[in-house]
C-alpha cells in the first residue's frame, strides 16, 4: 500500500492529489493548503499548529495572487499580510 493512500470508504483508498484533481482544485496555494489541511501534524517533520499556520499563510497568499490576476483591491483584512514583493501591486 502507498504510504500517501488513505481509504475514504471500505476498499476505496486514493491520495491527496487525487482529491485534489476530484474536486478541481488548480491553484498551487490552494493545493499547498489542502495538503497541510489533510495531514496536519502526521508527516512527522511539523507539529499540527504549525501547519495549520501554514495552511492560513497558503490561503491568504492564494487570496492574494487572484487579486492579482483580477486586478482588484485585496482585502483589508489581509492587507498587512502580504509579502514585500507583493506591497507596490496591493496598495
Amino acid at each position: 500500500m502507498n504510504k500517501y493512500k488513505r481509504e475514504i470508504k471500505p476498499g476505496v483508498y486514493c491520495d491527496v492529489y487525487e482529491v485534489l484533481r476530484a474536486f478541481d482544485v488548480t491553484c498551487p496555494a490552494m493545493q499547498h493548503s489542502i495538503k497541510k489541511a489533510l495531514a496536519s501534524g502526521q508527516r512527522g517533520v511539523k507539529d499540527v499548529l504549525q501547519d495549520k499556520q501554514e495552511a492560513i499563510q497558503s490561503i491568504q497568499r492564494s487570496i492574494a495572487i487572484d487579486a492579482e490576476w483580477k486586478k482588484t483591491p485585496l482585502p483589508k483584512e489581509l492587507q498587512g499580510l502580504c509579502r514585500e514583493d507583493e506591497k507596490e501591486f496591493l496598495s
